[in-house]
């Protein structure tokens, strides 16, 4: 018995195959997504193993664990004045240095990127030169 075309232009057998394909691949991509959600399960850590047990009501809030900073009035006895500005001095030439290192590490980069511009430029302009003649 000759197999009749189907309304898609071909065989039901061609179409069988192409669905069991279709199954094939779904089933494939399912076992894939299974195991990507385990390895994310494992890889996910349980938050009560974080804190060594279950977590509890007692966990402090902010207030309990902050200690207000006391604010000193001048005369009173805090930070000295001459210690403060040594290490306002102190910081400003460590940022002064590492600002310089960061300036020449980039002029040499910026330097090395520009010949190697007009490096290609050049010889771009001398083969097209050499190809005249």
């Amino acid at each position: 018995m000759a197999k009749s075309p189907d309304k898609f232009g071909g065989s039901n057998d061609n179409l069988l195959n192409a669905l069991e394909s279709i199954k094939g691949l779904l089933e494939q991509n399912e076992t894939k997504l299974n195991a990507a959600r385990q390895s994310i399960k494992k890889a996910t850590p349980n938050i009560e193993t974080l804190f060594d047990g279950p977590l509890d009501d007692d966990v402090p809030v902010l207030n309990d664990i902050v200690i207000p900073n006391e604010i000193h009035k001048p005369g009173e006895q805090g930070i000295d004045p001459m210690v403060l500005q040594a290490f306002v001095d102190e910081m400003q030439q460590k940022l002064e240095k590492r600002i310089r290192e960061t300036l020449m590490q980039s002029i040499v980069r910026a330097e090395s990127d520009i010949k190697k511009q007009l490096s290609a430029y050049m010889n771009q302009l001398r083969k097209l030169i050499n190809d005249e003649k």
